[in-house]
């Protein structure tokens, strides 16, 4: 657990490279074997031995289907989560980028704020308060 402290909140890209690792290694050649098997299925010349293997070659492609299935659900929703946290650090840097550019002196926020700082505080907070809002937590808009 101790080795999950020292790491940014924020992004390392690991799970992104698992996932594309998980793509190649799993997904693609799980997809390349259920669509060979499809096409065998499908050859209505294909020389089965009889009715029992067509049977069985039908239940092994229905599973190996399902468990395709699971893991392009798991992929696709991973790549979801990846562009969520992606599209977060982007908006985290952002506004970081705007409190250090346009309002703060050098880093250090003053006590006395421009009219015109303010309202940029205002509208990160409001961008921030946008980004939650889905998650149906109990939180107050910020007033502009």
């Amino acid at each position: 657990m101790s080795e999950y402290k020292k790491m940014s909140n924020v992004n390392d890209w690991a799970f992104a490279r698992q996932m594309e690792s998980f793509k190649l290694k799993i997904l693609d050649p799980q997809t390349k074997k259920v669509n060979e098997a499809q096409a065998i299925m499908d050859n209505r010349q294909y020389p089965w031995a009889g009715k029992e293997q067509y049977e069985a070659a039908e239940a092994k492609l229905k599973n190996y289907k399902k468990w395709l299935a699971f893991n392009l659900e798991l992929y696709k929703n991973a790549m979801i989560l990846i562009n969520q946290h992606e599209n977060l650090v982007n908006n985290l840097s952002g506004w970081y980028d705007c409190w250090y550019d346009n309002i703060s002196n050098d880093g250090k926020q003053e006590t006395e704020l421009m009219s015109s700082q303010a309202d940029m505080l205002g509208e990160i907070f409001l961008a921030i308060y946008q980004e939650l809002k889905p998650l149906n937590l109990n939180i107050k808009p910020p007033k502009m």
